[in-house]
């Protein structure tokens, strides 16, 4: 069966095409997404580290003895000796389709690894997963120098297929009907377990069997959209993850019970709280460029996207070629503000007066700017 319509237990997983934002219960700084207060989150994160001592225990006392753990880990090193943990590697063959009977077709997928504190096989690997966005080096200090040096771990992080130098058609034009089957969280789940499986058993020498003294507990972690990989991951693949930390994971939205522009609500009510009337301002500026770009019904008035972007101060030769009428103009221009007023919701804490989204809202609140200045 196709990606697109794999089902995942009561959820069915939709293309990443669609907006993967939604409000959440619990939110964390685990990726640079919205945080929630100092107290939860060390409530949090001391539970996240009592649900890691508890599964790893059982194998701390029955592990390979250091020495000899090194000795396994120089004889099949993953990276050549002068790597950087923030230098990417690549997993050379990763299946383009997981989903079609017998299709062998391969790219190279960039990840990062890191074996400093890892004491050989017997102990554990912490799996940061990636998400909308290209990877240049590990995402969560935490993980890396902190957690793995607790617990003796190896840490893995891919690169999500479609994202920085990770392509599975390799440079080919990507059709909508490509990325509909291509670009989808269950591809990028199967992406995780074949790279996980093939740096367990062929660089680690790790075991697969969880009784083995040699078997190396899998952790993954990550925050919104990487979260709900996380969470699945061990939801869909048990037998290859052994705990799922998601923070800030859209599991109401991949579960169709909020609808999809939810998690805007969250930002109007921070912006607003940041500074009264925000919302209100933005509305009315957006509202004062759609009418300027945008004729009414029966009237011939208006201007040319590219005279507006101009008045704004958008570069006009540098907007994509597929911009091309004053309609899909403002669609675009609207989901910039609203994507940029998104990511500043995520460093709005705590919510004073400087922060960027504090900044943006009294931009939009002041009478001497245009709307297109604004």
């Amino acid at each position: 069966m196709k990606g697109t319509s794999k089902q995942y237990g009561s959820l069915e997983c939709e293309s990443l095409l669609e907006d993967e934002r939604s409000n959440n219960s619990v939110s964390g700084p685990i990726s640079g997404f919205p945080r929630a207060p100092a107290p939860l989150l060390l409530a949090l994160s001391g539970l996240f580290l009592v649900l890691v001592a508890g599964v790893l225990s059982s194998h701390q006392s029955s592990s390979v003895p250091l020495e000899a753990s090194l000795t396994s880990l120089e004889g099949m090193p993953f990276a050549p000796p002068d790597h950087l943990p923030d230098d990417g590697l690549f997993y050379q063959d990763q299946l383009v389709d997981h989903f079609v009977e017998n299709d062998e077709e391969t790219w190279p997928q960039r990840y990062y690894a890191t074996s400093e504190y890892f004491a050989g096989p017997g102990n554990p690997i912490f799996m940061i997963m990636g998400g909308e966005g290209p990877l240049e080096g590990f995402l969560y200090p935490f993980v890396t120098q902190h957690l793995a040096k607790q617990f003796n771990a190896f840490v893995l992080q891919p690169e999500h297929r479609f994202y920085g130098r990770s392509d599975p058609l390799k440079g080919a034009t990507q059709t909508n009907e490509a990325l509909k089957e291509l670009l989808t969280p269950q591809q990028a789940i199967e992406d995780a377990v074949r790279l996980l499986r093939h740096i367990q058993t062929d660089k680690l020498g790790c075991s697969m069997d969880r009784s083995s003294p040699l078997y190396c507990p899998v952790i993954t972690v990550g925050g919104s959209y990487p979260g709900f990989l996380a969470a699945m991951m061990r939801f869909v693949h048990p037998e290859a993850v052994d705990i799922g930390y998601a923070s800030s994971a859209p599991l109401m939205l991949y579960s169709h019970l909020v609808p999809q522009e939810v998690y805007y609500d969250v930002v109007t009510k921070s912006a607003e709280r940041s500074v009264p009337g925000c919302a209100s301002a933005v509305r009315q500026g957006l509202e004062s460029v759609k009418n300027t770009i945008t004729p009414t019904p029966d009237s011939e008035l208006g201007v040319t996207f590219k005279y507006a972007a101009g008045r704004m101060g958008v570069c006009v030769d540098k907007i994509p070629a597929y911009i091309d009428s004053n309609g899909l103009f403002r669609d675009e221009l609207f989901m910039l503000v609203t994507e940029t007023f998104a990511d500043y919701n995520m460093g709005n804490y705590p919510p004073t007066q400087t922060t960027d989204l504090a900044i943006a809202c009294k931009l939009f609140l002041r009478d001497d700017l245009t709307a297109e200045d604004k």
